[in-house]
């Protein structure tokens, strides 16, 4: 199921229709693999649980997307730009905030680089930073509008405006802490997406997927999914 933050942002009469979005988006994702690699069976394997995680937390993480105004109001090649710069921060950011990827045994043939395990002591160190659902938000929404490097965006100043917007919006709300709880998230973040540039998730979570398709092209399957459902 989708976590609170998710359910107190869509309104009641958009709930089926992201629910919708949900359950097609998944289904782009089977299409893409063996019954036998995607549904699970009394005999499933902790590999096969990790990648149906992953599946579900990369959906969670772009649907929340569609449910941020200024970036829903964007033109739809800033918006792949984007996601294909951001998705994996995102996606971690997701699955601390979901604190999932905690509880999995280790399991040494996942991983030969223990790349798994690098990716699940950061959510772990996310969750112990006591990280609430504002903090996580904003944090995402600074991730997700930064300027890309190698592309030149459209709205660049807008999306730059918005990243800026965020990290005002972070400082305020931080404000009031007994410490210096902005300086600690942004160094995190920092050192978040230093790490992360290591860590190639789609050969981690999506090997039994992009032997077939492009991440590239999965991630433009569920945009244009969801897009059709958040219009």
């Amino acid at each position: 199921t989708s976590s609170p933050l998710w359910s107190r942002m869509i309104f009641p009469q958009q709930q089926q229709k992201f629910n919708s979005s949900l359950d097609s988006t998944q289904q782009t994702i089977s299409d893409f693999s063996n019954t036998d690699e995607t549904h699970l069976s009394l005999d499933i394997s902790n590999d096969e649980i990790i990648c149906e995680t992953a599946s579900f937390i990369l959906l969670e993480s772009i649907r929340w997307l569609y449910l941020v105004p200024s970036f829903k109001d964007l033109n739809e090649y800033d918006q792949y730009l984007l996601i294909e710069q951001s998705w994996s921060i995102i996606f971690l950011l997701t699955s601390a905030e979901m604190k999932k990827f905690i509880d999995q045994n280790d399991n040494e043939s996942f991983d030969e680089e223990n790349q798994y395990l690098l990716f699940q002591s950061i959510v772990k160190d996310l969750i112990l930073h006591s990280i609430d659902q504002t903090e996580y938000t904003l944090l995402k929404l600074i991730i997700i509008f930064s300027i890309p490097t190698n592309y030149e965006l459209n709205e660049r100043f807008i999306i730059d405006k918005y990243r800026k917007d965020a990290l005002f919006m972070l400082n305020e709300y931080t404000r009031n802490s007994k410490y210096r709880r902005l300086a600690e998230l942004l160094m995190l973040l920092s050192h978040i997406q230093e790490t992360m540039s290591t860590i190639y998730l789609d050969k981690i979570f999506f090997r039994h997927l992009i032997n077939r398709i492009s991440m590239q092209n999965l991630l433009r399957n569920i945009i244009r999914h969801i897009r059709a459902f958040s219009r």
